[in-house]
């Protein structure tokens, strides 16, 4: 079932926004700038969530931030943005944005918002910490 809204939600790209779905990995691209941003997803059936997560800066690119300096930018991304949450994950160092939606409810549009919310504020806070557009490794830019 949630493949299918996965589908349905990334097969409509247009002039804003280019979608492309393989496996648990979903690329947006934004053909004017030429920046992206992937998604990965997962469906937690026990819980009936579907869970969205996306790389915002792996602990390499962040390395001259004091870490009470990132505390403080997250908290205020956290507070800007009612959807996106953001943390550091003390395992990796890195930084990841994550959408947690209700997967029995939510429609292949709504979704669509999620994914687009969800890579759009990654990629501020990416370019906000690091400067700079990690490459795709899936999809081309093109």
């Amino acid at each position: 079932m949630m493949d299918r809204c996965l589908k349905a939600a990334c097969a409509h790209s247009d002039e804003k926004a280019r979608f492309s779905l393989e496996g648990s990995v979903v690329t947006i691209v934004w053909p004017k700038s030429g920046r992206g941003h992937e998604v990965r997803w997962e469906h937690d059936a026990s819980r009936d969530s579907l869970v969205l997560r996306a790389i915002v800066a792996r602990a390499g690119q962040i390395l001259s931030l004091r870490d009470a300096d990132l505390a403080r930018i997250l908290l205020q991304q956290n507070r800007a943005t009612r959807v996106v949450s953001f943390r550091r994950v003390a395992r990796w160092g890195r930084v990841e944005a994550t959408v947690v939606c209700r997967a029995s409810t939510v429609s292949p549009a709504e979704l669509r918002f999620y994914l687009l919310v969800l890579a759009r504020e990654a990629d501020r806070l990416e370019f906000l910490l690091t400067g700079a557009d990690a490459p795709l490794s899936g999809a081309s830019r093109g």
